[in-house]
């Protein structure tokens, strides 16, 4: 299997980074996608994966970078997909209110798709909103009224302790800004690379990839000039956090990269 990344930007993409969408590729072909920020498909389009092989698309919460770019790659999918495959389902998971999101897109547009479609919506959990949450009320809930090409989807709700359990060789996590910046990441629902690291640690995985960089980094020491950092400086404040733990190594990702991961035996 490869893990390949399409965007590892956050915000907003630049010239030389995409925003957030990953690619698990399994040993047959299948795709799985992980978010799919806008110009994700135009990455997929570089990239060596088969956009025809994805089958089920993840998207980790509702910010625009993450999301944005999905109508129009369903949409891609659909014009470049023959008769013969027209009988798939696609799967697509996400938080409460990712449904309306799919629907909404598709109809306003009026976009009829050659394939059918689910969305399945994890339900937060109360404690789980941030305090002023309410300050801003949006309707996240269906009406019902499918479009003509989705399929009634599940509601997915968390255990009694209000997660989902994690147990993972491999975690990818963002890391938007550094230590330095902590209140700021924190403030904005971000994380920086020691709080990816202890995550790591938390759940026993033995690689950490990181990703989502602010756009004050650049992505190696040499773009970097004047004042300005690149990742490395992010690579580095993760490794010294897990300098205590022989076990999990730690991976720096860049647009298009691909990392190879290993079943268990």
């Amino acid at each position: 299997m490869e893990l390949i990344f399409l965007g590892t930007a956050s915000c907003y993409p630049t010239a030389d980074r995409s925003v957030s969408c990953t690619l698990l590729r399994f040993e047959d072909g299948r795709i799985w996608m992980f978010d799919c920020g806008e110009g994700s498909q135009v990455q997929l389009q570089k990239s060596s994966a088969k956009p025809g092989r994805i089958e089920k698309i993840f998207i980790t919460h509702l910010h625009g970078d993450h999301l944005f770019g999905l109508p129009g790659l369903l949409c891609t999918l659909s014009n470049n997909m023959s008769e013969s495959k027209s009988d798939i389902l696609l799967e697509i998971f996400g938080p409460h209110g990712l449904r309306r999101y799919v629907r909404e897109c598709l109809s306003l547009s009026r976009s009829m798709l050659n394939f059918s479609y689910v969305v399945h919506e994890l339900i937060i959990a109360q404690h789980q909103y941030p305090d002023d949450w309410q300050d801003w009320k949006v309707d996240s809930d269906d009406d019902g009224r499918l479009h003509p090409q989705e399929i009634g989807g599940r509601s997915i709700v968390c255990d009694d302790n209000g997660v989902w359990e994690v147990n993972s060789d491999i975690v990818v996590h963002e890391a938007t800004l550094e230590e330095a910046l902590r209140d700021k990441a924190l403030e904005n629902g971000h994380s920086t690379p020691a709080m990816a690291a202890q995550f790591a640690k938390d759940i026993g995985a033995s690689v950490l990839v990181l990703y989502h960089y602010s756009q004050r980094y650049r992505q190696t020491a040499h773009d970097a000039e004047g004042d300005v950092d690149s990742v490395t400086k992010l690579l580095a404040e993760a490794e010294a956090a897990l300098s205590d733990c022989d076990s999990c190594s730690v991976v720096a990702s860049g647009d298009l990269m691909e990392i190879p991961v290993k079943r268990r035996e």
